[in-house]
């Protein structure tokens, strides 16, 4: 899993805690950023997972009045992977 610290994705500034994300399922890359978008007087976010290298972004994840709570769902996907083996 990658360490991934506040950093600029989308031209949003990025500040969190050190936070694990699996690397990219399609490219194998580390270079990943949460972002989110802010849906204005609606009180609603909608946040997910952009890989840097391959273009990917993961699942969108909506949340109303926080975004960081969003950031944290948009991560949970992110990371969940499906069982190959049974």
């Amino acid at each position: 899993m990658q360490s991934v610290i506040g950093r600029h994705c989308h031209g949003h500034r990025r500040i969190f805690n050190m936070t694990e994300l699996k690397p990219c399922p399609f490219c194998g890359s580390n270079d990943l950023c949460p972002d989110y978008e802010d849906r204005g007087s609606l009180d609603e976010y909608v946040s997910w997972i952009n890989c840097g290298n391959c273009g990917v972004d993961g699942p969108l994840s909506k949340w109303e009045n926080s975004y960081k709570e969003a950031e944290s769902a948009a991560i949970r996907v992110w990371n969940k992977r499906v069982n190959n083996g049974g």
